[in-house]
């Protein structure tokens, strides 16, 4: 069989493909043609002006497609436009089907649909396009997989375009609506489905209190959206489609992904495909360095199969978190074989024992006619992508996760103190306290310790300088907050902390973390026992491990030695915190605009506490701030 596959930007330019001699060739020479056009562009016009050359020039063909968030075309992603892939099978039939689906009747389409499929003699996989955005999809999954359990399906759904409307392609016609199928069959037809996933659990198990038609309505009893709101800081509802964080759900021992897709006004988060009430939930981040090694693995996997062909069905959340580098899971695969695609708004692929229903995955199908046969190419190196990948986000997921960190706190806080007013009795005081602080630290732990191993873990992989000075940055304030859970269970409160302990604690842990020392550094604290809310007391502690790591880092270069000093007191019935150096200072330019992760962080945190800051800069720098005790 041959493969053929390109970015087409007019009906010249598609006749041109067309004529292409060894193309024209193959189609003329092929049993079987299947041409599948996929486009993401306003001008639905020249897209049926297409379909209509194409049944011009191969009339025997199989014509599918539909409108894309994106396509591939020779293992390239190919981003707006028109992509046209042709498959042409030297011995293997195509058995085309187009079935619409009315509300309420998709397992009855998907019965009949597999039903159809199932006649067909020698049949060994099938090719779905669907519009599974407008249609209850798990409904439609479950009539294939009652009537063809077996079936090697693959596929996915057609996007919404920018007036909301998806369209399928069948035959030369447009419809809005319904499913298209092509079986795929032959003796000597060899087909291979493998997946792309790669998503990690990230947070606490959460439960889906109420799912009705698609829609989470609450989880753990509240609004859906106020649960993205709180953990990730999300108050535009736009911002959550498809967002770069799913949610996975193990079902019956498998782990799927599920996209969101949008807000509703009444708090509830919409979809990309089935979850269900009594659901356990948790969010996932992309592994990037696991996903160049299941791509490498993938690789090596189908060399051994010696693919002639390579489709891929892959889902736009992938292409929306990989961004520019969302060809290191598809251009490897052209080096085995002739690889073109979609992203999808949903894909469907046999995983586990049968058909399922799939989100933020990728689907890659490998087709051969006869026995194996040449050379599969040479071997590629993904590490150069891979660190790209890293460094291109992890601004970006920094941010979020340290949202998450002050979420989970203020919620482990919330449910200490509910649980703590509702025992009333003397007797059971202590009692109840003890099992609260004990669950409230193991708790934060957990949360934490994930938190850090996560950034550890991207730490040691990643090559970018830049990127392992970040997570590093990320693991040290994760210790500061880690030292505030430790003296709360040591001291057995709940809402309120001693300061002279917590600051020592953070100090001290920021200059043994840089050599102070060593380095001939004087590091001195003078802080008063001020009791502070539990709350207050993280920017606190987060802003001084802030400045002291700042100026142990660049207040004094090339070897110089000097001092450093912290300082908490009450003066003018105001708290005031001093940390100064006597280094070498920082351009007044820089801290008039808070240029810098650094003092950005520093004013955010002010401005968390409702306090004035001040900074200057004369003899090595003095950041001053002043706050209601």
């Amino acid at each position: 069989m041959l493969q053929k596959s390109g970015r087409i930007y007019s009906v010249d330019d598609l006749e041109d493909f067309l004529l292409d001699p060894g193309l024209a060739r193959a189609m003329e020479e092929a049993r079987s043609v299947l041409v599948q056009l996929f486009w993401n562009c306003p001008d639905i016009s020249t897209v049926r002006a297409m379909a209509a050359c194409i049944g011009r020039r191969a009339p025997a063909a199989v014509l599918v497609g539909c409108y894309s968030s994106g396509q591939i075309a020779d293992g390239q992603v190919v981003r707006t436009g028109v992509v046209v892939s042709i498959s042409c099978f030297s011995h293997s039939r195509l058995e085309p089907h187009f079935i619409e689906v009315e509300p309420g009747k998709e397992e009855e389409a998907g019965a009949a649909l597999a039903s159809a499929l199932a006649r067909t003699d020698g049949i060994k996989g099938a090719l779905l396009i669907a519009t599974f955005l407008s249609i209850d999809a798990s409904a439609l999954i479950a009539g294939l997989r009652k009537q063809a359990p077996h079936l090697a399906f693959f596929g996915g759904s057609a996007a919404h375009d920018a007036d909301g409307q998806l369209d399928i392609l069948f035959d030369g016609r447009m419809m809005a609506s319904g499913a298209v199928a092509v079986g795929m069959a032959g003796e000597d037809l060899e087909i291979e489905v493998r997946t792309l996933f790669d998503w990690k659990f990230l947070g606490p198990s959460l439960e889906l209190t109420e799912v009705e038609g698609g829609c989470i309505r609450r989880i753990d009893g509240k609004p859906a959206f106020e649960h993205y709101r709180k953990i990730l800081g999300i108050e535009d509802r736009n911002d959550l489609y498809l967002l770069e964080f799913p949610l996975l759900i193990e079902r019956n021992g498998l782990l799927l992904a599920r996209n969101t897709l949008s807000a509703e006004a009444d708090g509830g988060v919409r979809l990309g495909a089935d979850a269900y009430s009594g659901e356990s939930a948790r969010l996932g981040y992309l592994d990037v360095n696991a996903l160049g090694r299941s791509v490498a693995n993938a690789v090596q996997s189908l060399r051994g199969f010696h693919p002639e062909a390579i489709l891929l069905y892959s889902c736009v959340c992938r292409l929306f978190t990989l961004q520019e580098v969302t060809a290191m899971e598809t251009l490897p695969f052209q080096n085995l074989a002739p690889t073109a695609g979609v992203f999808t708004s949903g894909e469907i692929c046999r995983y586990g024992d049968s058909p399922q229903l799939l989100n933020s995955s990728e689907v890659i199908v490998a087709l051969r006619e006869g026995p194996p046969i040449g050379n599969q190419g040479d071997e590629l190196d993904l590490s150069a992508q891979m660190s790209n990948a890293s460094s291109e986000r992890h601004t970006r997921i920094t941010s979020l996760l340290f949202r998450f960190i002050a979420s989970i706190t203020e919620r482990l806080g919330a449910e200490v103190a509910e649980r703590k007013r509702a025992e009333e009795e003397a007797r059971e005081i202590a009692r109840e306290r003890e099992r609260l602080l004990r669950e409230f630290q193991h708790r934060v732990k957990n949360s934490m310790a994930m938190i850090s191993g996560i950034a550890s873990i991207e730490s040691h992989n990643s090559s970018s300088q830049e990127t392992r000075a970040a997570l590093k940055k990320v693991e040290a304030r994760i210790g500061a907050l880690a030292s505030l859970y430790d003296l709360l269970y040591v001291t057995g409160s709940i809402e309120e902390i001693e300061l002279s302990d917590y600051l020592g604690r953070v100090v001290d842990s920021a200059a043994t973390g840089h050599g102070a020392d060593a380095k001939g550094i004087a590091v001195e604290r003078s802080v008063e026992g001020i009791r502070i809310d539990v709350k207050r007391a993280v920017s606190l502690g987060l802003m001084v491990n802030e400045l002291v790591t700042n100026s142990l880092k660049y207040a004094f270069p090339d070897g110089r030695k000097g001092r450093i000093a912290v300082r908490l007191f009450l003066e003018g019935g105001k708290i005031a915190l001093t940390v100064e150096d006597d280094g070498v200072g920082v351009d007044e330019a820089a801290l008039a605009d808070g240029s810098g992760f650094g003092l950005t962080l520093v004013r955010s945190l002010a401005a968390q506490l409702d306090a004035s800051l001040s900074m200057r800069s004369d003899r090595g720098l003095r950041v001053e701030l002043r706050l209601s005790p």
